[in-house]
């Protein structure tokens, strides 16, 4: 049996960072950053093989994941979190459109959700501060 041991050929890979011009109580400004790229996912089967994690900690076949993408060229982003302009916090899992359009249209509503989020959190925090 072959096995698929990654998702492709990655390509296009871009990072850009959205600053919203608000900030935590330390005095960072909140905001995200935005990776995309694009994946040319290759055929095979969907099972990754058994493997071994840093530590020694092995992850058998049948809990090793699979990949449900069929094969064919995927347009990806992912969000993260920034603290003054840096990565801050988990990044969120990959994302793949079929079309730039799909994945333009769901960056977009990420961003606008981020950034009612911090200016959420902003608000809360200035207001503890001034208490």
């Amino acid at each position: 049996m072959k096995y698929l041991s990654h998702e492709g050929e990655t390509t296009h890979k871009q990072r850009n960072r959205v600053g919203f011009g608000v900030h935590d109580r330390k005095g960072r400004e909140l905001g995200v950053v935005i990776i995309t790229m694009q994946v040319n996912q290759l055929p095979g089967p969907l099972v990754r093989p058994a493997h071994t994690l840093p530590g020694g900690f092995v992850i058998p076949e049948e809990y090793s994941g699979t990949n449900l993408l069929q094969p064919g060229v995927y347009f990806c982003w992912l969000g993260c979190a920034t603290r003054a302009g840096d990565m801050f916090g988990a990044s969120q899992s990959r994302h793949y459109c079929k079309t730039e359009a799909e994945r333009d249209k769901q960056i977009a509503a990420y961003v606008r959700n981020a950034r009612a989020r911090a200016e959420r959190r902003s608000a809360l925090e200035t207001a503890t501060i001034k208490e």
